[in-house]
């Protein structure tokens, strides 16, 4: 039935109230996310656990074809669990408030790259690191969690001919008082149409049996950063390696 003439219009909702609609529907969808992932992830375990037994209680009864499904069985089953895992990982990233406090960005770079020792070892890249790193207000987990994904692609995009060089530095933007950090490589690069694909969840630029990953990794970044009160770019070009800058307030503009 039509409103009558003397009905006013309904009053348009504010701002704030508009906010808080959407901050309770986020909550409700990184709960959702967290909820099917978790849950999914026993029985897949199951899955691949049974397809194992089956495969050395049974593998010298079946035939070579019978061998190659079970095979690709589990094959599949194990990314089904990476991918499961990774989104556990991102909505993690979502629903842990940042703890931010004065960080040493030194310290969290040098216990990133004690971690990484074997990776770098096995691409053979290396790493320097153009210091001293500022203080930064930051989650020292969570920016530790962000080198380490940014530095772990570097090292892994490169030519089949030679490893990666990597660079991590900084630099200050007084005007913003904030930091600017870098994590450069000379690797594969990025076509410039995908600098913001590829910090979309799941988003793979290569086939993965070109370079292994579920694709969720700088989608995570993003994540890290903007929590932070930062904000994350790329700068790349096909065959000429990329930039990566994550900008993040220095701690004398968080005690403002």
């Amino acid at each position: 039935m039509p409103e009558s003439a003397g009905t006013p219009p309904p009053e348009p909702e504010s701002i704030e109230g508009l906010r808080d609609r959407i901050a309770v529907l986020e909550a409700d969808l990184q709960e959702l996310v967290y909820v099917a992932s978790h849950d999914l992830t026993e029985p897949l375990r199951m899955v691949t656990s049974y397809l194992g037994l089956l495969q050395r209680r049974y593998g010298d009864q079946l035939d070579e074809t019978a061998g190659e499904f079970i095979h690709y069985a589990v094959d599949g089953a194990d990314r089904m669990r990476a991918l499961l895992d990774d989104l556990l990982r991102y909505s993690r990233v979502g629903g842990d408030e940042p703890v931010r406090s004065p960080v040493d960005v030194d310290e969290v770079l040098g216990a990133v790259l004690r971690s990484l020792e074997p990776a770098l070892a096995d691409t053979g890249a290396s790493v320097e690191v153009i210091g001293p790193l500022p203080r930064l207000d930051a989650d020292e987990v969570q920016l530790g969690q962000l080198l380490q994904n940014l530095i772990a692609n570097a090292a892994k995009f490169r030519p089949p001919e030679r490893p990666n060089r990597v660079t991590v530095a900084s630099v200050r933007d007084q005007e913003a008082r904030a930091w600017r950090l870098t994590v450069a490589d000379d690797g594969i690069g990025i076509d410039p149409k995908h600098r913001e694909r590829i910090f979309q969840v799941f988003q793979r630029l290569h086939a993965r049996e070109e370079f292994p990953g579920t694709g969720i990794g700088l989608a995570v970044c993003r994540r890290i950063v903007e929590r932070m009160g930062g904000a994350i770019s790329v700068e790349s070009e096909l065959g000429r390696g990329s930039t990566f800058h994550i900008v993040l307030p220095d701690v004398e503009s968080a005690a403002v």
